[in-house]
């Protein structure tokens, strides 16, 4: 009886080691600076703008974009990038993250936009920006 107990106890203290390495090995992100986690292509997938007006996106307020069109925002290590857009002229720009929930865009146009940084992952961007008729929000996935 006293052997049986002792296998038992070996047989779970096995399973619990097993399953607590099995559980450290789940896929972690990659941890970096916002500006590192920047750099690359990355699509415009949807698009909100707050219009009840209650200073948040609601999930209501978010659409997809159009499958025609194709908006494309790159984002190089010198801190230039180039946005394109389907029926639209390129257009360049300089960029800068401050401190870690900023990101400014200013074109060669003069036009310059302050975004707050709302997600940067490895695979999806989301950033949102005031403007004149309110809370604009903008939804990026990684580009190839």
């Amino acid at each position: 009886m006293i052997k049986r107990i002792k296998i038992i106890f070996v047989l779970c203290s096995i399973l619990i080691a097993a399953s607590a390495i099995m559980m450290s090995c789940k896929k972690k992100e990659t941890i970096g600076s916002p500006s590192s986690r920047l750099i690359g292509k990355w699509k415009k997938v949807r698009y909100a703008t707050d219009d009840n007006a209650n200073g948040q996106i609601d999930e209501w307020e978010i659409h997809q974009v159009d499958a025609g069109i194709t908006n494309i925002m790159e984002f190089k290590k010198d801190s230039t990038g180039i946005e394109s857009a389907t029926f639209a002229v390129d257009q360049a720009f300089t960029w800068l993250i401050t401190g870690e929930k900023s990101l400014v865009t200013v074109y060669n146009s003069g036009d310059s936009i302050l975004y707050k940084l709302v997600l940067i992952s490895q695979s999806n961007l989301h950033i949102t920006t005031k403007t004149k008729l309110g809370l604009a929000g903008y939804y990026y996935d990684t580009y190839k």
